[in-house]
């Protein structure tokens, strides 16, 4: 069983998927080609719009999974999560924790009030 085989069937488990269907299902890449990716030991047959499926449905940065995949990382780590577009999102077993559902304190910079209008070259707003 290759590295990348080992990773997946452990990752599938610390994200709560429980069978390879499930994944193909929340990944939208065909059952079948995760068979193949399984059994080889690599990612190369998807395409890369699959690959960022099957990444995002595991929570990995699609990079990360690549690395893996090509042999240039052993193992991406239980406690990275990454969710590309989506903020606050919680970890498995956080969802029914209210202090993970607590507002966050913005810093200054992330501040502000939306503008309608239209902003001049100088910068001013109208």
């Amino acid at each position: 069983m290759s590295r990348l085989t080992q990773w997946l069937d452990h990752r599938m488990e610390v994200v709560a998927i429980d069978k390879w269907k499930d994944l193909a299902d929340l990944s939208g890449v065909p059952l079948q080609t995760l068979r193949d990716a399984s059994a080889y030991g690599t990612l190369e047959m998807l395409s890369r719009s699959e690959k960022r499926f099957l990444a995002a449905a595991l929570r990995v940065a699609l990079g990360k999974l690549e690395k893996l995949s090509d042999g240039e990382i052993d193992w991406i780590d239980d406690d990275y999560f990454y969710d590309a577009g989506v903020r606050g999102r919680p970890r498995p077993g956080q969802e029914d924790d209210p202090n993970y559902w607590a507002p966050k304190e913005l810093s200054p910079e992330d501040r502000g009030t939306p503008l309608v209008g239209r902003i001049r070259p100088s910068g001013k707003a109208e």
